[in-house]
């Protein structure tokens, strides 16, 4: 080997040093940190993600859904009477790691879907909903849910003694108009009740009169449909009226007790499951003879408010509802 080859290789030998060298004490802690940064957000997301999810406290027509967190959290319960459309909410009013969100107002013997929206994340069952069934309105279990899908298992009443005027139908087995009428939705419908009534006057004769019956509330539900929802006349989106039930026919006046009213920033019609909704109210008013209210908390200048309005019964029966939509505009207050 000559004397002019030996730099050139002690030379190649320093430059894989001087590299050995620079991924040591760069490379290595380059690829630490990534390593912890990206432990960091997976931890981060596990800690928000929902755990022993469960709808407790059942009835016919409330529940409530609880779940709990590694860390605080504030998320919404979105739900539904349908797998693709969650279009009911649900809001903590604050973050916590033990939550607990009461859902009311439901209608009895009816299945529900509902997922969990913690920080624009969608929380579910492997890809479906969760779900609850709401009791009857006796109070017993009829539905048997499994994974999102349910299947109904009706409990066949005894058949009443009173088969004066001997009507039947496929699924009601009651014979007097008042036990189907205190059935609807529970084996009878609207028609079964319909038959009974025109059967009863064919029976009756001409000449007698049948004692009035009061309408289901399931046929007044369109009836006693509000028919606008508005902002209060000179004051901001902020303040609401709708039209009052004094207005209504005493049918529709005796069928209902109480209003819903909500308002919130996301429109109750929005499929982006990623947009978290603010709410500014929700909550049911037991007093019917009013027909105004003003929001818990004031919509910010320039944004815009969707509410909705409807009628209900105590056991979850309702009118359909009534939604509007305004663009909040405050003029500044002059300085002193």
């Amino acid at each position: 080997m000559s004397s002019q080859s030996t730099p050139a290789i002690l030379n190649g030998k320093k430059i894989k040093l001087v590299f050995l060298i620079l991924t040591v004490f760069i490379g290595l802690p380059v690829i630490l940190f990534l390593f912890l940064a990206t432990k960091g957000l997976i931890t981060q997301a596990s800690n928000a993600m929902p755990e022993d999810v469960v709808a407790v406290e059942i009835t016919k027509s409330s529940t409530s859904i609880a779940w709990v967190t590694s860390k605080k959290t504030q998320g919404v319960v979105e739900y539904g009477t349908s797998p693709t459309t969650l279009t009911f909410y649900g809001p903590e009013v604050e973050a916590k790691q033990e939550h607990s969100v009461p859902l009311t107002l439901l209608t009895p013997a009816t299945t529900y879907y509902y997922q969990l929206n913690i920080d624009g994340t969608i929380y579910d069952n492997e890809g479906v909903p969760w779900t609850f069934t709401t009791k009857t309105k006796d109070g017993s279990d009829v539905v048997e849910a499994v994974k999102g899908i349910s299947i109904k298992n009706f409990v066949e009443p005894e058949a009443t003694k009173e088969a004066s005027m001997g009507i039947s139908t496929n699924n009601c087995v009651y014979t007097s108009c008042t036990d189907i009428q205190a059935h609807l939705g529970s084996g009878c419908n609207s028609s079964d009740y319909f038959k009974c009534i025109s059967a009863q006057e064919t029976t009756d004769g001409a000449n007698v009169t049948p004692t009035p019956t009061p309408t289901p509330v399931s046929i007044l539900s369109s009836s006693c449909k509000m028919k606008y929802l508005q902002i209060q006349h000179g004051k901001s989106c902020a303040e609401w009226t709708w039209e009052p039930y004094a207005t209504k026919s005493p049918e529709c006046k005796d069928a209902f007790s109480q209003y819903v009213f909500q308002c919130s920033s996301k429109s109750f019609t929005s499929t982006n499951a990623e947009e978290v909704a603010t709410w500014y109210y929700n909550n049911a008013i037991s007093n019917m003879s009013t027909n105004e209210i003003s929001l818990s908390s004031k919509p910010d200048n320039n944004s815009t408010v969707f509410c909705q309005v409807r009628a209900e019964d105590a056991t979850g029966n309702a009118t359909s509802w009534v939604q509007q939509s305004a663009k909040c505009s405050y003029t500044p207050t002059p300085a002193p």
